[in-house]
């Protein structure tokens, strides 16, 4: 069966996975493992979110009192 392998294939690829959760396509993941459970295939192991690969989110003012500052 080729499906299997392809379906597979895309999971692991991160097409769907992206960084891992919560930072994944939420919707082709549930495609994909309803695909996989069609099959009677099983979920490949993903690996979560790993914080450490990446650098923090800078600390940002919104809106600040600036030449750009916009009364809301």
């Amino acid at each position: 069966m080729r499906l299997l392998p392809l379906l597979k294939n895309s999971l692991q690829s991160g097409s769907s996975w992206c960084d891992g959760e919560p930072y994944a396509y939420h919707w082709g993941l549930v495609a994909a493992r309803k695909h996989l459970a069609e099959l009677g295939a099983a979920e490949p192991a993903m690996p979560p979110f790993d914080e450490s690969k990446y650098e923090p989110m800078p600390e940002v003012e919104i809106n600040p009192d600036d030449e750009f500052h916009v009364d809301v």
